[in-house]
C-alpha cells in the first residue's frame, strides 16, 4: 500500500486491503502464476476510486485466466497495469471492465503482455459502457493463434466506452486487433498489426444514427490483415447502412 509496509500473498488479498491510489508491487509466483483477481467497490474501494498493480523490478508476474476473467474490474475503480503478463482462454477474458461510468475513470495496461487464446470468444481487454481504455506497449498476441472458428480473438473489444487510446503496441495471431463499436474517441498511434484473420481496427455506430466519433489513426503498421478480400486494415462500419462521420486523420 501507500506506507509500504503491508506483505500479501496473493494480488487478490492485497487487493481487498487496497485503498484509493494505493500501489500494488508484485513478485513472480513461486509455482509459475497468481489466480484471478476481481477488484471492486465490495472491497475497500469505492465508486471512483483507483489503484495500480505493478512487477517488482526484476519480476516477471502473470495472472492466469484459464478458470475466470484474469482481472474483473467493477463498479467505476480505475485500474492501471504495469509490467504484467495475462492470459485468457476458451470464453475468457484477460482484463474485463463494465461500467466505468464515473468520468475520467481509465483502465491503463503499461509495458505488459496479453494473450488472448482458446477456441471460444477470447478479449484481451473488454471493456463496456463507459471509461477509458489506455494500452501503451502492450503485445497483444494469441498463443495459439487466430481461434479460426466463429467466435473472435481480439485485442481490445470496447463497447460504449468515451475513449480507446493506444500507442506502441503489438497485435498479432488473433482475428481483430482492436474493436470499438460507439466509442467517441479512438487514438491509435505507432502501433504494430499482424497476422490477423479479420479488421485490424473496426469502427462501427452500431444501429446509434447520431454516432460522430473522433478518429487517429497513425505511423501504425499493418501486415498481413484478413484472409478473404473484403478484410481491410481499418474499417469504418454503419450498421444502418448508411455513413456517419468522423474527425480526425486516420
Amino acid at each position: 500500500d501507500n506506507s509500504g509496509a503491508n506483505e500479501y500473498g496473493t494480488i487478490q488479498a492485497a487487493v481487498d486491503a487496497a485503498t484509493d491510489g494505493d500501489v500494488i508491487v508484485v513478485e513472480s509466483h513461486s509455482s509459475g502464476s497468481y489466480g484471478n483477481v476481481d477488484i471492486n467497490k465490495n472491497n475497500n474501494l469505492a465508486d471512483g476510486n483507483s489503484i495500480t498493480i505493478r512487477a517488482a523490478d526484476g519480476a516477471s508476474p502473470t495472472i492466469d485466466g484459464t478458470s475466470d476473467n484474469a482481472v474483473d474490474i467493477q463498479n467505476n475503480i480505475g485500474v492501471t497495469i504495469e509490467g504484467l503478463t495475462l492470459s485468457a482462454d476458451d470464453g475468457i477474458d484477460a482484463i474485463v471492465a463494465d461500467g466505468l461510468t464515473v468520468d475520467g475513470q481509465t483502465v491503463s495496461v503499461v509495458d505488459s503482455t496479453i494473450n488472448p487464446d482458446g477456441s471460444g470468444n477470447a478479449f484481451g481487454i473488454s471493456a463496456n459502457d463507459g471509461g477509458t481504455v489506455d494500452a501503451q506497449n502492450v503485445s497483444f498476441v494469441s498463443e495459439d493463434g487466430d481461434s479460426g472458428t466463429s467466435t473472435e480473438q481480439a485485442g481490445i473489444f470496447a463497447y460504449g466506452a468515451d475513449a480507446v487510446t493506444v500507442s506502441e503496441s503489438t497485435f498479432e495471431d488473433l482475428d481483430f486487433g482492436v474493436q470499438a463499436p460507439q466509442v467517441g474517441t479512438v487514438d491509435i498511434q505507432d502501433s504494430t498489426f499482424a497476422d490477423l484473420s479479420d479488421e485490424g481496427v473496426i469502427v462501427n455506430n452500431d444501429g446509434q444514427s447520431d454516432y460522430a466519433p473522433t478518429v487517429t489513426i497513425s505511423g501504425n503498421e499493418f501486415t498481413t490483415i484478413g484472409t478473404s478480400s473484403s478484410s481491410t486494415m481499418v474499417l469504418f462500419l454503419n450498421d444502418d447502412g448508411g455513413s456517419f462521420s468522423t474527425s480526425g486523420t486516420y
